[in-house]
């Protein structure tokens, strides 16, 4: 990384994770992940805890933003963090919304196949 030798495999923007691969991974899903990373953190920070998780994804996309070489599979591993906090998200929003959540999964989940299917 300090010598910069990764640049040889291809040289990126630092905003391609966020922008570009972790959309990738979570579809139609990733409003729900964005979010449930907030809301995380602002329910821990409001009972003084430290969102410890949100801090290591957090770290782990900067860290290899800093990489000039960039590859949606380095976002694997923190990928399991990211659904539990979109998960979060999503059990408290289903609560207050159930039939919008219903709805936009479906739709979320009909029109991923359809492109799939469709290639």
């Amino acid at each position: 990384m300090l010598q910069g030798l990764s640049k040889y495999f291809g040289d990126h923007n630092l905003l391609v994770y966020p922008i570009n691969f972790i959309p990738g991974i979570f579809k139609g899903l990733i409003p729900f992940c964005y979010l449930g990373v907030i809301k995380y953190a602002k329910d821990q920070f409001s009972s003084n805890q430290s969102p410890e998780i949100v801090y290591k994804c957090v770290f782990y996309i900067f860290f290899f933003s800093m990489i000039g070489h960039k590859e949606q599979r380095f976002m694997l591993p923190i990928a399991p963090f990211l659904f539990l906090l979109m998960g979060y998200f999503l059990v408290s929003f289903t609560k207050q919304f159930p039939r919008l959540v219903r709805f936009y999964l479906w739709v979320v989940i009909v029109l991923d196949t359809g492109l799939f299917i469709g290639r």
